[in-house]
């Protein structure tokens, strides 16, 4: 199992971070217009951590191995 996390910012210094699982996006969440930034806007994807929990714990119970790569972070995100 592949999983990149990414932690971006955009032109307006905007930042977000995704998870990618096998070149597939499971997980965005970024800084948007102040009155977006809510669980059902923003951060609607926050809704999405217990079932990747349960996946990730899944994948280490089966023994399959996971490789994680993380580009940028919080403190110093890369161009998006």
């Amino acid at each position: 199992m592949k999983v990149t996390v990414t932690h971006s910012k955009d032109d307006k210094d905007r930042q977000s971070m995704t998870v990618e699982v096998n070149n597939q996006v499971v997980f965005e969440v970024s800084e948007g217009e102040p009155e977006d930034r809510t669980l059902l806007r923003d951060f609607k994807d926050c809704a999405k951590v217990p079932a990747l929990m349960m996946q990730f714990h899944a994948a280490g119970r089966a023994g399959i191995n996971v490789d994680l790569k993380v580009v940028g972070t919080p403190e110093d995100p890369v161009p998006g």
